[in-house]
Parts: structure tokens; C-alpha cells; sequence
């Protein structure tokens, strides 16, 4: 049967049961394997101390047997990595999926509501009706983050996974939203800095809501966007000088995509100006033939999908798990001989057997 038919694989809830049941496998057959034998995830060898598992037998460390692991068993480990890493795949892309519409939309002020923002008059103590509407898009985004961030919790993946989850997702965020300004002068104005302004202070209170456990440093990889967001509502920009724009407004820019959001941005309020010539100039002689060329994309940031974490990096930071009161799947209830079977196999004749109550 094909993986996409096991698992489901636009089915959040199932995939989240398989990822959380599965890395748990993983770290038992760790834990099983003899450490002479235990692998990394990525293959390389050393010991790895997995007793943060409490079983039936009361949690003692040496409840389960060391073993020694037979090539079925790591062909078993390989592929048992493989799936856990496409899983965790298929999360991740199923939730940029479910957000990319909204993405379209949160980048640029709605038309409707353009000319109330050029007017000023969008403050939040005024016309609360139509600000609501402006960040109506970014809600949603936080609303989708919720629901998904609600279903790795419900089905107990552990909170590393789930930082990793969301800091891939936050990364994948600011690359669009970024890469988006860069590439429209239409979005390098005043008015669109204030609109995406607010909406990333919606992402930032869904971050703390969400707590660093389960959120992590995800609020910190938007920074491309907020740094030129920043640039583009701070005031007296002419008066500001390179070292202050380069090293305290935008220190993470580089020379090109900086140079680029300057000469793009436009004032459509108060017809104030961008930096000054003298710095533009500086930034422009910084810019060398080989670093940047006009209608090039060297300066757009990309989307890294590789899996982000290791097992030893899992079994680091998972905590004690008490699973003598877990109450097991009914497919895995009408078939224990089958499965204990199986995985007795798997390990070369030392079984790992999970005790239910």
C-alpha cells in the first residue's frame, strides 16, 4: 500500500497520531539496541541514554534489555527514520498550504481600505470596524496556526517537534513576505509598511499565546520582514546615517536587498523622502558587479525544507514519558501477538513490549 494511503495524508489528526507513536518507537529501539550498535539519526555511531521512558515496570532504566541489533533490526531503524522524516514533511507542507492563500492578501493593504490609511485615520482607537477588516487575512493565518499547533498537542507530539514545526513554518513566512517586497515597488510604501506592521504584531501575540514550549524563536525568522518594515515607517529617513540604518534599523539585510528597499520606497502620506543621496551612494559602491547586477534575484531569500533535527537532538529533549496508562490503537488491541511478534524481530529477538493497562 502506497504511504500516501496509510497515513492520509491530508489528514492533520492521523498524521500527528503516527509522528508522535513513531519517533516514541524510534527512541525505544534506541533505547533496546545495544549501544556498541546505536545509531544516530542521520547514521553516525554513539551512545544514546533514552531512560526517560517510564514503562509499567516502574520506570527503572534497565526495564528493557540491551540487545544486539541484527540487520533486520537496522534496516527496520532506517526506514522507521525515513517515515518519521516524511511525516514530519507532510505536516510542515500541509500547514504552508493551508496559509499560502492568506499570504497573497496580508502582503498588501486591501484597496477598499487603502485610502483610509492614507488619511490616517485607521488608528486603534478609531474605526475599530475597519481595522478589524485590515487584519482580517493576518487572523486567519493565526487562527490556521492554532488549529494545527491544537492538534500536535492533542495527539502528544513532543514539543521540540513541534517548535521545529513552526519555526519551518515562521521561515517559510518571512521568505514570501519578503521576497514579495522586493520584487513589487508597489508594496515599498509608507501606508503598506503600517498595514503589515500591524499584522506582524498579530503573528508576534500568537507566538506568546503559544509559548516558547511549543513556538520557540519562530517570532525571530520573521526578521527580514520586520527589518524592512521598520524601515519603511520610521520617520526621517533622510536624517539617518548608514552605520545607523546598516548596524540598528536593518543589521541583517545585506547591501543589496537594503539598496533595493531604499530606492523602491515611496512615501504615499506625506511625500517625505527615502535615505539620503549620500547614503544610497555609499550603499550603491558597496554593490559589486559580481554580488549584484540589476534584474538579478541574488537578493531574494529561499525556503529550506531539509528536516531540521536529529534523533539524538529529539532524545535530548524529550521528558520522562509514563505510558503505562496509554490506551492503545484498537487495530494494534486485536492483533498484540502479531505486532509484539514483529517487533521482536525487529530488535534480533529481544522484544520491545509496551504494557497497557
Amino acid at each position: 500500500m502506497h504511504f500516501k494511503q496509510r497515513t492520509q495524508a491530508d489528514n492533520n489528526d492521523v498524521l500527528a497520531y503516527w509522528l508522535s507513536n513513531s519517533s516514541t518507537l524510534l527512541l525505544l529501539l534506541q533505547r533496546t539496541l545495544k549501544p556498541s550498535v546505536a545509531q544516530s539519526f542521520r547514521g553516525i555511531p554513539q551512545a544514546v541514554d533514552l531512560s526517560y521512558v517510564s514503562s509499567s515496570s516502574g520506570g527503572r532504566s534497565g526495564s528493557i534489555s540491551h540487545v544486539e541489533a541484527k540487520h533486520p533490526a537496522l534496516l527496520f531503524k532506517q526506514q522507521l527514520t525515513e517515515y518519521i522524516e516524511k511525516i514530519y514533511g507532510m505536516i510542515r507542507d500541509n500547514l504552508k498550504k493551508e496559509i499560502c492563500p492568506s499570504l497573497v492578501s496580508i502582503i498588501q493593504a486591501p484597496k477598499k481600505s487603502r485610502g483610509s490609511l492614507l488619511k490616517g485615520d485607521l488608528s486603534p482607537t478609531k474605526n475599530i470596524g475597519g481595522q478589524q477588516d485590515l487584519i482580517g487575512h493576518w487572523q486567519d493565518i493565526a487562527r490556521s496556526l492554532t488549529n494545527f499547533l491544537n492538534t500536535l498537542k492533542a495527539n502528544n507530539v513532543p514539543p521540540f517537534l513541534v517548535r521545529k514545526v513552526f519555526v519551518q513554518i515562521f521561515t517559510f513566512i518571512n521568505v514570501k513576505l519578503f521576497n514579495s517586497i522586493l520584487l513589487s515597488k508597489e508594496l515599498c510604501s509608507l501606508s503598506n509598511g503600517e498595514y503589515v506592521k500591524e499584522g506582524l504584531t498579530e503573528l508576534e501575540q500568537w507566538c506568546v499565546g503559544a509559548t516558547y514550549e511549543y513556538a520557540g524563536i519562530a517570532y525571530d525568522e520573521l526578521k527580514h520582514t520586520r527589518q524592512a518594515i521598520d524601515f519603511f515607517v520610521i520617520h526621517q529617513k533622510s536624517k539617518k546615517t548608514f552605520d545607523e540604518i546598516t548596524h540598528d534599523l536593518c543589521p541583517t539585510l545585506s547591501m543589496q536587498q537594503l539598496y533595493r528597499i531604499s530606492t523602491s520606497y515611496r512615501d504615499d502620506k506625506n511625500g517625505t523622502h527615502s535615505l539620503a543621496q549620500n547614503v544610497i551612494s555609499k550603499l550603491r559602491v558597496l554593490l559589486t558587479d559580481d554580488s549584484y547586477r540589476a534584474g538579478s534575484n541574488q537578493f531574494l531569500l529561499h525556503d529550506d525544507s531539509r528536516v531540521p533535527f536529529s534523533v539524538d537532538d529529539i532524545s535530548q529533549s524529550v521528558k520522562q514519558i509514563d505510558i503505562s496508562n496509554l490506551e492503545p490503537p484498537l487495530i494494534i488491541r486485536e492483533n498484540t501477538m502479531v505486532v509484539v511478534g514483529l517487533v521482536g524481530g525487529w530488535v534480533g529477538g529481544g522484544a520491545v513490549v509496551l504494557s497497557y493497562s
